[in-house]
């Protein structure tokens, strides 16, 4: 065979592996860039569910720490149920009105101790603060003046409710006797000096001391007028031999020293 026909056959030979190697190198390239997309579409969606895994355990975690603080709640809440049950029970005269997460209403019943008593319930109110201290205060208006009993903070309700119990019960003819007269005169009961205003006028204010023991041994005495010179206390002194807050009561309404 000639020299240039064989040269000829080989660069035709040469040529068609050249294309075929480039053919098929096109074939691997186009499959490898299908696979690249399956990888990369692959790669996203194991990713968005890494994110929305991620996203399901913070909302689990959120969740268990509302739980937790439910249970805590809850288990605070059962243990102070449970410590006030047994106060209850050793605390006669006092029942528990209602309860809340943060506020409990008490009512002591002297006629549960002295039947006979018909001083008005008082009405308590314990309040529980974030911190789990205790305050207690009076519900309503009254003339009945915890301040000068419970101490602040308060740290022992047991030791506190017996004294107010025992307070109250012990001043329960008088407190009664003021209750009622409230209603009828502008009376104001000072506890801590034992000591009775009774604002007949606008500028007149009668002032009176009640003795410890009344009304069984305990006296009044008219101590004088607010808003005046000077009274003469024979002027104004009820006629009866042991007069009563009543007795006092209405003879000053009805004198005209004022």
């Amino acid at each position: 065979m000639p020299f240039l026909e064989q040269k000829q056959e080989v660069e035709e030979k040469i040529r068609k592996e050249v294309k075929k190697r480039q053919e098929e190198r096109e074939r691997l390239q186009v499959q490898w860039e299908k696979k690249k997309s399956c990888l990369d579409k692959a790669v996203e969606e194991v990713q968005a569910r890494i994110r929305q895994c991620k996203d399901r355990i913070e909302q689990l975690q959120q969740e268990l720490q509302t739980w937790s603080s439910s249970f805590e709640k809850l288990s605070k809440q059962t243990n102070k149920q449970a410590e006030l049950h047994c106060l209850m029970k050793a605390l006669q005269g006092i029942k528990i009105k209602n309860v809340t997460d943060d506020d409990m209403l008490l009512e002591v019943t002297p006629q549960a101790l002295i039947p006979s008593s018909e001083i008005t319930p008082l009405e308590l109110c314990v309040h529980w603060n974030e911190e789990g201290e205790l305050s207690l205060s009076q519900v309503g208006s009254g003339i009945f003046n915890l301040d000068t009993i419970v101490q602040k903070p308060l740290i022992n309700l047991k030791n506190a409710l017996l004294e107010i119990q025992h307070s109250y019960i012990s001043q329960a003819e008088l407190v009664s006797e003021i209750q009622r007269l409230h209603d009828k005169y502008a009376i104001d009961w000072l506890q801590e000096e034992r000591k009775l205003r009774y604002l007949k006028t606008s500028s007149a204010v009668y002032v009176l001391s009640i003795e410890p023991g009344y009304p069984a041994n305990g006296q009044i005495q008219l101590l004088g007028l607010q808003g005046s010179d000077g009274i003469e206390e024979s002027a104004v002194k009820p006629p009866q031999e042991n007069p009563s807050l009543s007795d006092w009561l209405e003879c000053l309404h009805a004198c005209s020293e004022v």
